[in-house]
């Protein structure tokens, strides 16, 4: 074999291509782990565990992670289906047989803490001219309003919540539902600057108290305004308002079944597989502001279905944050972490081989030739191939009778004659007319290969000399 040249590419610089391609490489990996970039702020000012603004629940994730558990915030549906605490903060405005089957399916799981979304909240670049622009900080948020979700208006089931209009201090038809604007100052819920133009709605704020098996726990809440639940047979107070109205309850499992058969052994205690927090004032950031508060918020996590889970997961896809699973991650989980191996192994084969391999590089000879002798293969592969072998016996003979002839000095290629001047020269072996027969006959590819090589010996030899030195 011939060698070419010597390669472009020396040691070092070899090592340093695949030390740049390697770095590249775990860049890719960075990049998309990290997700996309131009992906929409969690702090957006709406009601859930990514926001800082008075309505939001960064607070509770903060207080429940420093309490000992394993908090994770999910962007992906499989969250849903976790044996823990779910917590699920969904908005004003989605389908409610969704929320019931995501419920109904954690039945069996885990326990489902639900906070209803109370406050209507505009972000930051609509606060009024009264406030000073340096001093808004991301997250921040003006409270305009509240209102009670359209999916706990629900005729039956699960999300029939029936929800009143409570707190303590009543307004007029033109002011109903509105106050005044509040503002986040760094998670902890310090008032801003008020409106001059409404009632003050942290004046006489309502009052709460928690329920067995919470720990005993009264106080306030920062507002003067809510909302409570209805009295109902399947539902177990958890925390009340100065009124005696529900502000939190829970669905048990034997009592929310309306069939006996359907209930669980009466030897099983119930648990609080479900519980809805009415009014989120008692946990968002604004709520959290208060000792009191955060001490009733952190025993309802505790004894959600009386603390047998380890961690919990707030649920972000409600919220419209759920998205494509990482590809990072997914490439280590099963069945794919498999096929990661493979790929890891190959990346270090290949490099290891492109390392040790330096110098000039053999080249190796032309599979297809150039020239007669190729086109002659290519024209019998193609015989072959077709099936037309046996069609080239007698113009094969023809041209075998034609060279024998001129062999011999015969004027004609006359059988009789070549047979004739055969039989001097060669009295032992078979005559031409029975070399050309035994092609004739012959069937098979392979027979008619072999008569014919047996007449083209007889062709080149029609002197007298033996095969052995024809073929030496």
């Amino acid at each position: 074999m011939s060698e070419r040249a010597a390669s472009p590419f020396s040691r070092a610089g070899l090592l340093a291509l695949i030390v740049v391609g390697f770095g590249v490489f775990l860049a890719i990996l960075y990049l998309i782990a990290m997700g996309d970039p131009w992906a929409p702020d969690n702090n957006n000012g709406r009601a859930h565990s990514a926001s800082k603004g008075l309505n939001g629940f960064s607070a509770l994730v903060e207080l429940v992670e420093a309490d000992g558990f394993e908090v994770t915030r999910s962007r992906e549906t499989r969250g849903l289906e976790t044996n823990d605490l779910l917590v699920l903060t969904p908005p004003h405005y989605m389908d409610p047989e969704e929320l019931t089957a995501i419920i109904d399916r954690r039945e069996y799981l885990g326990p489902t803490l639900v906070i209803l979304p109370k406050w209507d909240a505009l972000p930051s670049r609509f606060f009024t001219r009264s406030i000073e622009p340096e001093t808004v900080k991301d997250g921040w948020v003006l409270i305009s309003g509240f209102s009670s979700p359209n999916w706990a208006e629900e005729e039956e089931g699960l999300l029939a919540i029936d929800l009143k209009r409570g707190g303590t201090k009543e307004q007029s038809d033109e002011d109903d539902g509105i106050a005044d604007p509040l503002l986040e100052l760094d998670g902890r819920g310090e008032r801003g600057a008020r409106s001059a133009q409404r009632p003050d709605l942290t004046d006489d704020p309502q009052s709460f108290s928690t329920l067995y098996p919470l720990d005993e726990v009264s106080g306030s809440l920062p507002t003067s305004v809510g909302f409570y639940a209805e009295a109902s047979a399947n539902r177990k107070p958890v925390v009340l308002d100065q009124a005696g109205r529900m502000i939190a309850f829970s669905y048990e499992q034997d009592s929310y079944y309306e069939d006996p058969d359907d209930r669980l052994s009466d030897e099983y205690e119930p648990s609080n597989w479900v519980v809805f927090v009415v009014e989120p004032d008692l946990m968002n950031n604004w709520g959290l502001a208060d000792r009191t508060r955060a001490t009733a918020a952190l025993s309802l996590v505790r004894n959600m279905d009386w603390g047998e889970f380890d961690g919990v997961v707030f649920d972000l896809t409600l919220n419209g944050f759920g998205g494509a699973m990482n590809l990072l991650t997914l490439a280590f989980q099963p069945p794919f972490v498999a096929a990661t191996i493979c790929l890891v192994l190959a990346m270090l084969i290949v490099g290891w081989r492109g390392f040790l391999r330096f110098g000039p590089a053999a080249s190796r000879e032309r599979e297809t030739a150039f020239g007669k002798a190729r086109l002659v293969a290519n024209g019998a592969d193609l015989i072959l191939r077709a099936g037309r072998l046996p069609l080239l016996v007698e113009p094969y003979i023809a041209l075998s009778a034609k060279r024998i002839a001129r062999s011999l000095g015969l004027a004609k290629p006359e059988t009789d004659a070549i047979n004739a001047a055969l039989a001097v020269r060669h009295p032992h072996e078979p005559s031409f007319t029975q070399r050309c027969n035994e092609l004739r006959t012959a069937s098979t590819p392979g027979d008619i290969l072999r008569a014919a090589r047996a007449l083209s010996d007889q062709a080149l030899r029609p002197s007298g000399e033996n095969r052995e030195s024809h073929q030496e």
